[in-house]
Protein backbone atom coordinates (compact mmCIF):
# COMPACT_ATOMS: atom_id res chain seq x y z
CA UNK A 1 0.00 0.00 0.00
CA UNK A 2 0.73 3.85 -0.56
CA UNK A 3 1.93 5.72 1.75
CA UNK A 4 0.06 8.46 0.32
CA UNK A 5 -3.74 9.01 -0.31
CA UNK A 6 -6.84 8.56 1.80
CA UNK A 7 -7.03 5.89 4.64
CA UNK A 8 -9.95 5.61 6.71
CA UNK A 9 -10.69 4.03 10.28
CA UNK A 10 -12.44 0.54 10.17
CA UNK A 11 -16.23 0.18 10.74
CA UNK A 12 -15.06 -2.79 13.36
CA UNK A 13 -12.53 0.00 15.18
CA UNK A 14 -13.61 1.54 18.56
CA UNK A 15 -12.30 4.49 17.15
CA UNK A 16 -13.97 4.60 14.19
CA UNK A 17 -17.08 7.08 15.15
CA UNK A 18 -14.54 9.67 16.91
CA UNK A 19 -14.33 12.98 15.02
CA UNK A 20 -11.59 14.56 16.88
CA UNK A 21 -8.07 12.99 17.97
CA UNK A 22 -5.60 14.64 20.73
CA UNK A 23 -3.05 14.33 17.78
CA UNK A 24 -2.97 14.41 14.30
CA UNK A 25 -0.57 11.37 14.31
CA UNK A 26 -1.87 7.84 14.98
CA UNK A 27 -0.48 4.17 15.15
CA UNK A 28 -1.90 1.03 14.09
CA UNK A 29 -1.76 -2.39 14.36
CA UNK A 30 -3.50 -3.54 10.81
CA UNK A 31 -3.74 -2.02 7.67
CA UNK A 32 -6.38 -3.76 5.15
CA UNK A 33 -7.20 -2.98 1.72
CA UNK A 34 -10.73 -4.22 0.24
CA UNK A 35 -12.87 -1.11 -1.62
CA UNK A 36 -10.56 1.65 0.43
CA UNK A 37 -7.37 1.33 2.63
CA UNK A 38 -9.09 0.99 6.21
CA UNK A 39 -6.64 0.87 9.60
CA UNK A 40 -7.83 -0.98 12.62
CA UNK A 41 -6.45 -1.18 16.26
CA UNK A 42 -5.55 2.75 15.85
CA UNK A 43 -4.53 5.52 18.82
CA UNK A 44 -3.64 8.48 18.41
CA UNK A 45 0.39 9.56 19.55
CA UNK A 46 1.38 12.78 20.40
CA UNK A 47 4.45 14.14 18.53
CA UNK A 48 6.92 14.23 21.40
CA UNK A 49 6.59 10.59 21.33
CA UNK A 50 7.05 10.28 17.95
CA UNK A 51 10.52 12.20 18.66
CA UNK A 52 11.60 10.11 21.54
CA UNK A 53 10.91 6.33 20.20
CA UNK A 54 11.55 6.91 16.33
CA UNK A 55 14.13 4.84 14.90
CA UNK A 56 15.66 8.02 13.15
CA UNK A 57 15.55 11.58 13.52
CA UNK A 58 17.20 14.14 11.37
CA UNK A 59 17.02 17.70 11.85
CA UNK A 60 17.87 20.42 9.60
CA UNK A 61 18.49 23.39 11.54
CA UNK A 62 18.40 26.27 8.54
CA UNK A 63 15.21 24.92 6.88
CA UNK A 64 13.20 24.43 10.56
CA UNK A 65 12.35 20.83 9.92
CA UNK A 66 12.99 17.73 11.99
CA UNK A 67 12.70 15.00 9.65
CA UNK A 68 11.07 11.31 11.48
CA UNK A 69 11.87 7.89 10.15
CA UNK A 70 13.33 9.53 7.16
CA UNK A 71 9.70 10.41 5.67
CA UNK A 72 7.56 12.23 8.60
CA UNK A 73 8.24 15.95 8.06
CA UNK A 74 7.71 18.28 10.45
CA UNK A 75 8.42 21.90 10.90
CA UNK A 76 10.04 22.91 14.85
CA UNK A 77 12.06 25.32 16.55
CA UNK A 78 15.62 23.85 15.92
CA UNK A 79 16.49 24.27 19.29
CA UNK A 80 13.23 22.57 20.41
CA UNK A 81 14.87 19.83 18.53
CA UNK A 82 17.77 19.41 19.70
CA UNK A 83 16.45 19.57 23.27
CA UNK A 84 14.14 16.69 22.66
CA UNK A 85 17.58 14.30 20.36
CA UNK A 86 19.11 15.31 24.27
CA UNK A 87 16.50 13.86 25.63
CA UNK A 88 16.46 11.21 23.54
CA UNK A 89 19.69 9.99 24.08
CA UNK A 90 19.76 10.28 27.91
CA UNK A 91 16.46 8.13 28.03
CA UNK A 92 18.08 5.55 24.96
CA UNK A 93 21.15 5.55 27.72
CA UNK A 94 19.04 4.77 31.28
CA UNK A 95 16.58 1.78 29.16
CA UNK A 96 20.07 0.60 27.59
CA UNK A 97 21.60 0.69 31.59
CA UNK A 98 18.67 -0.98 32.39
CA UNK A 99 19.00 -3.61 29.94
CA UNK A 100 21.99 -4.53 31.24
CA UNK A 101 21.51 -4.11 34.86
CA UNK A 102 18.68 -6.72 34.44
CA UNK A 103 21.21 -9.15 32.10
CA UNK A 104 23.66 -8.71 34.42
CA UNK A 105 20.76 -10.02 37.80
CA UNK A 106 19.85 -13.15 35.44
CA UNK A 107 23.60 -13.74 34.71
CA UNK A 108 24.56 -13.59 38.49
CA UNK A 109 21.52 -15.35 39.66
CA UNK A 110 22.47 -18.64 36.90
CA UNK A 111 26.06 -18.33 38.32
CA UNK A 112 24.80 -18.62 41.91
CA UNK A 113 22.61 -21.55 41.16
CA UNK A 114 25.46 -23.42 39.22
CA UNK A 115 27.58 -22.84 42.60
CA UNK A 116 24.64 -24.20 44.29
CA UNK A 117 24.31 -27.19 42.01
CA UNK A 118 27.79 -27.38 42.21
CA UNK A 119 27.51 -27.42 46.22
CA UNK A 120 25.20 -29.96 46.69
CA UNK A 121 27.44 -32.77 43.53
CA UNK A 122 29.94 -32.15 45.92
CA UNK A 123 28.14 -33.17 49.08
CA UNK A 124 26.86 -35.93 47.16
CA UNK A 125 30.05 -37.14 46.15
CA UNK A 126 31.06 -36.81 49.80
CA UNK A 127 28.40 -38.88 50.94
CA UNK A 128 28.71 -41.73 48.33
CA UNK A 129 32.31 -41.70 49.22
CA UNK A 130 31.51 -41.96 52.73
CA UNK A 131 29.17 -44.34 52.50
CA UNK A 132 31.19 -46.57 49.56
CA UNK A 133 34.81 -46.55 50.27
CA UNK A 134 35.88 -49.37 52.48
CA UNK A 135 38.82 -48.87 54.35
CA UNK A 136 40.19 -52.21 55.63
CA UNK A 137 41.32 -53.10 51.62
CA UNK A 138 42.76 -56.30 51.77
CA UNK A 139 45.51 -56.35 48.93
CA UNK A 140 46.83 -53.35 46.91
CA UNK A 141 44.68 -55.20 43.92
CA UNK A 142 41.98 -54.62 45.71
CA UNK A 143 42.85 -50.96 46.79
CA UNK A 144 43.19 -50.01 42.82
CA UNK A 145 40.44 -51.58 42.01
CA UNK A 146 38.45 -49.82 44.57
CA UNK A 147 39.84 -46.59 43.01
CA UNK A 148 38.68 -47.29 39.80
CA UNK A 149 35.39 -47.99 41.05
CA UNK A 150 35.67 -44.53 42.87
CA UNK A 151 36.78 -42.83 39.75
CA UNK A 152 34.01 -43.80 37.52
CA UNK A 153 31.24 -43.27 40.04
CA UNK A 154 32.54 -39.63 40.66
CA UNK A 155 32.78 -39.23 36.92
CA UNK A 156 28.93 -40.79 36.46
CA UNK A 157 27.85 -38.55 39.50
CA UNK A 158 29.52 -35.01 37.93
CA UNK A 159 27.78 -36.85 34.38
CA UNK A 160 31.62 -36.06 33.42
CA UNK A 161 33.08 -39.19 31.35
CA UNK A 162 36.48 -39.99 33.02
CA UNK A 163 39.64 -42.11 31.99
CA UNK A 164 40.64 -44.12 35.07
CA UNK A 165 43.97 -44.94 33.90
CA UNK A 166 44.53 -40.80 32.90
CA UNK A 167 46.51 -39.43 35.88
CA UNK A 168 44.15 -37.54 38.20
CA UNK A 169 45.30 -33.79 39.20
CA UNK A 170 42.63 -34.03 42.11
CA UNK A 171 43.71 -36.90 44.76
CA UNK A 172 40.49 -38.19 46.09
Amino acid sequence: LERTGEVLIHPASSSHRRDVFESDWLVYHDKVKTSRVFIRDCSAIPLSAMLLFALHVEIQHAQRIVIIDRWVRIEANPRNAVLFKTLRTQLNSLLEAKMRERHRSRRDRARRNRVQEADDADADVATWLENHIGEDAETEDVQATNEDVIIQNIASLLAEPVDPAAPSNNPV
